[in-house]
């Protein structure tokens, strides 16, 4: 996941999915919100190493169908597979970066949220500090929603900007709201 020219984290990449359908809205200012539609075919016995270098964002993953994965700690051991079950979520800290083993086919919306948009956000709603905690395979109907309606704009000619820094707003709303991390 590497920053592009435009501002967008090359999320695609980091799965081996280099021209992935990827959707980009600056919703607050700088920062641009990232989305990419990932499809994965099943990765073979081995299994395929995702890893997400440091950034200053969380990455948020909503499970369009059932999958499984295991994590990877900072010093290369793997955890067990676990099931996530289609529409939950994972939600990341990148501060340090992350790397998970997928051993299954994967279909997600993967969304990179720069903790800058996340600060703006959260200073609109008068609410904390745009920091976010972390899950792991949680149900999260609204989540679910939003990311499931970008889908048919994944590839289209021209989605509507307007549409999309709504949507944009509306998930980092959701996100500082539901899943702030409070000090």
């Amino acid at each position: 996941m590497t920053v592009t020219g435009e501002g967008t984290y090359n999320i695609g990449r980091a799965f081996g999915l280099p021209a992935a359908p990827v959707l980009s809205i600056v919703p607050t200012g700088g920062a641009a919100l990232t989305a990419c539609l990932l499809e994965i075919p099943a990765p073979g016995p081995q299994g395929r190493p995702v890893v997400l270098p440091p950034a200053d964002a969380h990455f948020l993953m909503l499970y369009l169908d059932a999958a499984e994965h295991a994590e990877i700690d900072a010093d290369g051991v793997q955890g067990a597979l676990r099931h996530v079950p289609a529409r939950a979520i994972c939600l990341i800290d990148l501060e340090e970066g992350a790397s998970i083993l997928l051993g299954h086919p994967l279909r997600a919306v993967a969304f990179v949220c720069p903790r800058p948009v996340l600060r703006d956000v959260a200073r609109l709603a008068g609410t904390g500090e745009g920091t976010l905690r972390c899950l792991h395979g949680t149900s999260d109907p609204v989540v679910a929603d939003l990311a499931t309606a970008l889908v048919p704009l994944f590839g289209a000619p021209a989605a509507s900007r307007a549409l999309l820094r709504h949507v944009a707003m509306a998930l980092c709303a959701h996100l500082v709201h539901s899943h702030g991390a409070w000090p």
